[in-house]
């Protein structure tokens, strides 16, 4: 009995360790001193554009409480998990966004609704006429020499082996 007790006392102590350590880690980084070039290569966003959608969003949270995650931290950790296309597990232990992978789940489930209702009105649009159809498919087929596409998203990487000729054609910039 003493072992399983002192087994979850060092269990809770680490836990309590470790969301100390992610704490002081977010309260010591402020995403916006990153220079442009670290802001945008980690989060694919510069400063004006990160700042924008900070503006957009901010209303829609609750105010922070303390020792809370800021919106700024969320808005940070969302944005590295779609910069990186990895796991929540992955952007939790980031040092720019030091937070759990309970919280980052729950943070990139709040995220997704208000960005869905909030940005995606103002700059996802798939309208297109007939004309700005053909001339996407045209540019789409000059820069790949896949025909009929009118549209891609970057996303889901897919590994393949690249044909013989032309061989560095057929990596993306995750090396795949």
């Amino acid at each position: 009995m003493d072992t399983v007790m002192l087994g979850y006392i060092a269990l809770t102590d680490n836990r309590q360790s470790l969301r100390k350590q992610r704490s002081n880690l977010r309260k010591k980084t402020d995403i916006t001193s990153l220079s442009e070039t670290e802001l945008t290569k980690n989060f694919c966003l510069n400063k004006v554009a990160f700042q924008y959608v900070i503006q957009e969003i901010r209303d829609e949270f609750p105010a922070q409480r303390h020792g809370g995650l800021s919106v700024e931290d969320k808005l940070a950790a969302c944005l590295r998990f779609f910069a990186e296309g990895s796991y929540q597990h992955g952007a939790g232990k980031d040092y720019d966004v030091a937070i759990a992978q309970s919280t980052f789940s729950k943070v990139l489930s709040e995220m997704l609704v208000i960005l869905e209702r909030k940005i995606c009105p103002k700059w996802i649009t798939f309208a297109m006429t007939d004309q700005e159809m053909r001339e996407a498919k045209r540019n789409f087929y000059d820069k790949s020499g896949i025909p009929g596409i009118i549209m891609c998203v970057d996303g889901t990487h897919i590994r393949i082996i690249p044909p013989t000729l032309n061989r560095n054609l057929y990596y993306n910039r995750k090396g795949l």
